[in-house]
């Protein structure tokens, strides 16, 4: 299998004031920090999805409100995959998704399924041959938006100190305008060093 010809795709939160999901944040010491961070209950937020290759980036696509099957899925059909059909990026490539529950509706399957038949690696999906390729569960080592991209970007991104939903969306698409092959290839380059 190429590992440039893998199309892996992710979500993430992007918080208007910066607020980092306490699940991966962690602070390890010999004392207790006392650290208090305060916050709004309901904080405005962004999910940005993305797909990245080695043979570049997919823009990012943005949900205003919570990720269901249904949105998820209108997102791929006239979002992802055309703009991947026009690069010709679809054919001969694999498509990894995480376990999340919208993106494993039986639409969504099928949706994802007739484009990419057994190529699909990601909970629920088996090939031709009734094989499961599973993507591991709790391995953000192996997907290169977790252990590169959005770390990357959100440290981009909120050095800006974004105002506004709008300004918020307009820094995180002008930081994927800034990646460039030399970048990918370093980020794909730690991929294949996780497979070894």
């Amino acid at each position: 299998m190429d590992i440039n010809k893998i199309w892996f795709s992710d979500e993430a939160d992007f918080y208007l004031h910066g607020f980092v999901n306490r699940q991966n944040f962690r602070i390890w010491g010999t004392e207790n920090p006392h650290y208090l961070m305060e916050r709004p209950l309901h904080p405005d937020y962004l999910t940005v999805w993305m797909a990245v290759s080695g043979c570049g980036v997919i823009k990012p696509f943005f949900f205003y409100d919570t990720v269901t099957g249904e949105r998820y899925q209108s997102m791929l059909e006239n979002g992802f995959f055309p703009e991947a059909y026009r690069r010709g990026l679809i054919d001969e490539f694999c498509f990894q998704q995480d376990g999340a529950s919208p993106h494993r509706t039986r639409e969504v399957k099928n949706c994802i399924r007739s484009r990419f038949h057994d190529r699909v690696i990601g909970l629920g999906f088996t090939s031709d041959e009734g094989r499961e390729i599973v993507w591991p569960p709790h391995s953000p080592d192996l997907n290169p938006c977790d252990f590169a991209l959005w770390g990357m970007m959100k440290d981009h991104v909120y050095r800006a100190q974004p105002e506004s939903l709008f300004s918020l969306k307009n820094a995180i698409e002008s930081y994927v305008n800034l990646l460039d092959g030399p970048m990918l290839e370093r980020i794909m380059a730690k991929e294949v060093s996780h497979f070894q």
